[in-house]
């Protein structure tokens, strides 16, 4: 595959990432190597950092830490969260301006990923260090159904910016 004559690339990334960073990815990869086939591999991140170790893939994009001393690590861009809170619920609760702290949303209903995903890991950590535990209004699987229903007017989520910005970026959804 190198030389672009034929071949597959194989690729590990999770879903949320695969949705904004694969898309251009593998149209540039295409079609400056028209012989190259490319096999997206979608899992969470556990699975992805189980299976880069074992060498399954040629690459993987993987949310850190992972075990530096088996893998090549190259920082691709920090992960940063956002609030997606609706309009209608700012004004109800209060709230003002773009930037508000978490613990600013104790009345907030929330949407959140189920509780094996990373991004829940994340938000119920978030929850004990400010000792702050909304209410959980619904407990999706996808990111994409849980920015969707925050942005119904339903509830508020925390999501990673990058995947916020590239559903805004693509006109699927707007503030």
């Amino acid at each position: 595959y190198k030389s672009g004559d034929k071949g597959e690339l194989v690729i590990g990334v999770t879903p949320f990432r695969s949705s904004y960073l694969m898309p251009s990815l593998i149209k540039k990869l295409t079609s400056k190597f028209s012989g190259l086939g490319v096999k997206l591999i979608e899992e969470g991140s556990e699975q992805l950092r189980h299976d880069a170790a074992e060498g399954k893939f040629d690459f993987a994009i993987i949310n850190l830490p992972v075990d530096d001393s088996v893998l090549e690590v190259t920082e691709l861009e920090p992960d940063r969260l956002v609030l997606v809170v609706p309009n209608s619920l700012c004004e109800k609760h209060g709230l003002s301006g773009k930037s508000i702290s978490f613990k600013e949303c104790k009345k907030l209903p929330f949407i959140v990923v189920s509780a094996t995903q990373e991004m829940r890991v994340l938000f119920d950590k978030l929850c004990a260090a400010t000792n702050v535990y909304p209410k959980i209004i619904a407990e999706v699987t996808g990111l994409v159904t849980a920015l969707e229903i925050a942005l119904s007017g339903a509830g508020a989520t925390l999501l990673p910016k990058q995947f916020v910005n590239s559903r805004m970026d693509s006109g699927e959804f707007s503030l």
